[in-house]
């Protein structure tokens, strides 16, 4: 009996088409990667300065372009397990949608992410309820990103207190 035989049964495909199909295959793959994440948007990243106190009031972090993201709680006190309302204004660029990301700095309480509201041309509302730590105090990183033609990202860290 031919070996070669089996391969021109109906259902089976030679060896010797196998590798195009495989390919085609591949670059299918490869073709819709590349298509649903290009093209990329630059991320540019800048910082509030140390000294702001969200407890305070305001904080603004500015970018080298001269485009500002300001982010202010309104609420008396930062406090965990506690509604906490957050307003963003964005500054210089065309914001269309923007988060905040929340994340422990002295210990991992998880990522606690919030879609902020568009309220107007380059305002942001949104609410977050923060994780309480065992500690009466807790320090948080809050990353404000505003999609622009690029994603701008502010850090802003601050402190609750129970």
């Amino acid at each position: 009996m031919n070996p070669l035989a089996n391969s021109h049964r109906p259902g089976v495909v030679p060896r010797s088409r196998l590798l195009p199909l495989v390919s085609i295959g591949l670059l299918g793959v490869l073709a819709y990667t590349v298509g649903t994440h290009w093209p990329v948007r630059p991320v540019y990243d800048a910082a509030a300065p140390a000294d702001c106190d969200l407890a305070r009031g305001p904080c603004t972090a500015v970018f080298p372009d001269g485009a500002s993201i300001r982010l202010a709680f309104d609420a008396d006190r930062l406090t965990p397990l506690h509604p906490l309302p957050a307003s963003v204004t964005v500054d210089g660029t065309d914001a269309d949608a923007a988060h905040i990301e929340f994340s422990g700095i002295d210990m991992n309480m998880g990522l606690v992410t919030q879609e902020l509201d568009r309220i107007g041309d380059g305002e942001f509302a949104g609410q977050v309820t923060l994780p309480v730590c065992v500690r009466g105090s807790m320090k948080w990183r809050a990353y404000v990103t505003a999609a622009a033609g690029a994603h701008y990202r502010a850090l802003f860290v601050f402190e609750t207190r129970r």
